[in-house]
């Protein structure tokens, strides 16, 4: 973990929540129960479905690119969204492991045209992505 950043212990449905000590951007990685049966494009159609029925979320998926996590084939589904009164560009990183689907959400404060405000979060949120450590 960059020193920058905290751990926070107070999400229970989070594996690991850790926010930068500038509150600038942040990493979230839940699991789900997910069928051995489905592959990662449900995830995708649940996320879209969500963000058009604005259940808490505004945006929209803006692309979508595949990735290794923790040696495990994935997804990453790049989305610019509305959180109170903060743009975000957040990520949702995917990777299934047996019946375990993981989740790992980062996301940083945008500029108004959805361009990072702060590269150094780009650097952060790319070190966390290639040094996590999915569980067994």
């Amino acid at each position: 973990m960059p020193r920058s950043w905290a751990i926070e212990h107070q999400e229970r449905k989070s594996l690991a929540l850790a926010i930068r000590k500038d509150h600038r951007c942040a990493a979230d990685l839940r699991p789900y129960a997910w069928s051995f049966l489905l592959g990662l494009d449900p995830y995708k159609r649940k996320l879209d479905y969500q963000i058009s029925q604005g259940n808490g979320l505004k945006g929209e998926i803006l692309d979508e690119q595949p990735i290794a996590v923790s040696g495990l084939s994935g997804r990453d589904i790049r989305l610019s969204v509305k959180r109170e009164r903060y743009s975000l560009v957040e990520h949702r990183i995917i990777a299934r492991r047996g019946m375990t689907l993981y989740v790992l959400t980062t996301d940083q404060r945008a500029a108004d045209d959805a361009t990072p405000a702060d590269p150094s979060c780009t650097s952060d949120l790319q070190f966390i992505r290639d040094h996590l450590r999915l569980p067994h």
